[in-house]
């Protein structure tokens, strides 16, 4: 029988939103996001590290703009970063969303062809950086402050969650992500 490893984690109740498929891990967007008090569909690990590099690769083709899926760091549902692949005026693109109690700001990249992407999200202690690839080439998407995800600034206690997450907004995706890997690396300081 397939299983997650003990080091995976959902917020707030067990997810049904994912299937293991052979090596990969499917992944369907429900209507929760992480903004609401419910129970989005994330899976994700502790970030114990302050150097670390997360990465996956992902298959995930958005049938309507809400839709979503992708890379996301958490802490509470006032104080997130995601880095997706999404749909905005009917094309493909990765956006990057931070969000920091009522402050939103997105950074939306270029439109990007269709079939497996990689996401990566390379941190030191003061720093997030952003970057998505297809067939190693990678681009910088944006950087976003650790600092306004700590616990002294959001509140809270149980640190940063970084993981995988899928969300239709509002309504169920119409699709799940697929997900082929994914690496987390402690970097040397």
């Amino acid at each position: 029988q397939q299983e997650l490893g003990l080091e995976w984690n959902f917020l707030r109740t067990f997810s049904k939103d994912y299937q293991l498929n052979g090596d990969n891990l499917l992944l369907k967007g429900n209507r929760y996001s992480l903004n609401d008090h419910a129970t989005p569909a994330f899976i994700g690990r502790r970030q114990p590290d302050f150097e670390c590099r997360m990465e996956m690769s992902i298959s995930f083709e958005p049938q309507e703009e809400k839709e979503e899926a992708g890379i996301a760091i958490m802490h509470m549902d006032h104080g997130h970063y995601e880095m997706v692949i999404t749909m905005r005026n009917g094309q493909r693109v990765i956006l990057l969303r931070k969000t920091v109690f009522d402050m939103v700001t997105e950074v939306v990249s270029e439109p990007v062809p269709k079939g497996d992407m990689q996401l990566k999200m390379i941190a030191d202690q003061y720093d997030y950086e952003f970057f998505y690839g297809i067939d190693g080439n990678y681009t910088q998407l944006g950087t976003a402050k650790t600092k306004l995800l700590s616990s002294e600034v959001i509140g809270g206690c149980i640190g940063v969650l970084i993981g995988m997450y899928a969300s239709g907004n509002g309504k169920d995706c119409a699709q799940a992500a697929e997900i082929s890997w994914f690496d987390y690396e402690v970097l040397p300081k």
